[in-house]
């Protein structure tokens, strides 16, 4: 109720106070067929792109527990399809049975978050069994535990374990399906702590340094699997960053103009955004238009992002629209004391809105500085009081409020 009230009475007022800045119309193109993945910062525009089909494994770059991402391994499904090969070990990685790879059902990373939740994890019952491997008991690493088969376009197959020391990174085994030509490769982390992952092809036998550091991009436009309709589909679409908040409002009357973010619920779920604000049908792409996108971004500043338009595997272009809404974080935001003071011009008396205000103050002042009106509040939440103005002469106000030791204040035209 506080925010429904909240958002009617003080729209305008809040995003005042959150110094709101000019809508930027901007474009993402990542180029036919979705070649390329695109990394973007809300406030720096572009920050990396890199072909889409240069890596095959991506690995957490921290181990550390706190990250987030530790022990995360995916997968690229726009390069083939990883399966585990049922009661594999690494131990029997030459006879590790393939017969059945047919039958087998594929793995997928998860649309929802990043951190634990790469194909190769899928599997895994949880700590201290990963998917890939097991936690060592004397807490130096992980130890590969299952053999995995990637099943490439032309028809190649390789077969794949991971091991990870915290000292040294991760050890990548792989070969031919038949045992041939095989690979051991020490991919560290150490060069890679700024971003979320390494990469690794297992065509070029190299590692591939793709994505900026984590901290200079919230949204990355790029081609995941994602369930419709029970089956797992690759789709065009929009993640976001570790560490990022994303709120959906939908519907929304004119999108143009709303700025309530206070009211809407922010997800981590990195498909928040995701692709389905686009719908493919015999006249084109249409995209929703009463969705309205809140972010808490990267830096923590919060913008508000509008999708305007899409042009499919012919450019792989998105159009958007941004606005800055606050150069402070959404906390600091939550922290200020918001007033504002209705009707505005008043006649008999006014109403005095506060959102957020502990002990307050309000102190109603003359243009020639003469202290007209005085009262104390107490009590946190939105509050709501009546202020008489019969007594008050024609004229300007200053309305202030102090809470918090901040000081609020809001001009008051009084018209008898």
């Amino acid at each position: 109720m506080k925010r429904i009230l909240f958002s009617a009475v003080l729209a305008g007022g809040m995003l005042q106070n959150a110094s709101a800045q000019a809508v930027v119309s901007d474009s993402v193109i990542t180029g036919p067929n979705y070649a390329n993945t695109i990394w973007y910062s809300l406030q720096n525009d572009e920050q990396g792109s890199q072909p889409s089909d240069n890596w095959h494994i991506a690995l957490a770059s921290s181990v550390s527990p706190t990250s987030g991402l530790s022990a995360t391994v995916l997968f690229n499904h726009k390069m083939g399809t990883v399966y585990a090969i049922p009661g594999s070990s690494a131990a029997n990685f030459n006879a590790a049975d393939t017969a059945g790879l047919s039958t087998w059902a594929p793995l997928y990373n998860s649309d929802i978050k990043w951190g634990g939740e790469g194909a190769f994890n899928s599997i895994g019952a949880g700590h201290p069994d990963y998917g890939w491997g097991d936690y060592q008991a004397n807490h130096t690493g992980i130890s590969a535990s299952r053999v995995f088969v990637l099943k490439l376009a032309g028809n190649v197959y390789k077969k794949v374990t991971i091991d990870l020391t915290w000292a040294g990174g991760y050890t990548l085994k792989y070969s031919n399906i038949d045992n041939s030509g095989v690979e051991t490769q020490i991919v560290p982390i150490t060069p890679y702590g700024s971003k979320n992952f390494v990469y690794y092809s297992v065509t070029a036998n190299a590692i591939v340094d793709r994505e900026p550091a984590s901290a200079d991009w919230d949204l990355t436009f790029t081609q995941y699997p994602t369930l419709t309709m029970g089956v797992k589909y690759l789709v065009a679409g929009i993640l976001h960053n570790q560490g990022v908040q994303i709120a959906k409002v939908h519907p929304v009357a004119n999108p143009a103009t709303y700025t309530d973010w206070s009211s809407a619920t922010f997800s981590d779920n990195i498909n928040t955004i995701g692709y389905n604000w686009k719908n493919a049908g015999q006249g084109g792409v249409t995209i929703e238009d009463s969705l309205v996108y809140f972010v808490k971004a990267k830096d923590g500043a919060l913008w508000k992002v509008i999708m305007t338009g899409f042009v499919g595997a012919s450019a792989g272009k998105y159009y958007f629209t941004k606005q800055k809404l606050s150069g402070l974080s959404v906390n600091e935001l939550e922290a200020e004391v918001f007033m504002t003071v209705y009707p505005n011009p008043a006649n008999e008396s006014v109403s005095l809105v506060l959102d957020n205000a502990d002990a307050s103050d309000i102190k109603i002042y003359s243009l020639t500085g003469s202290l007209v009106y005085t009262t104390s509040v107490s009590g946190n939440g939105l509050q709501q009081i009546q202020i008489p103005v019969t007594e008050f002469s024609n004229g300007l106000y200053q309305v202030v409020c102090t809470s918090k030791g901040k000081t609020v204040t809001q001009k008051l035209m009084v018209q008898h």
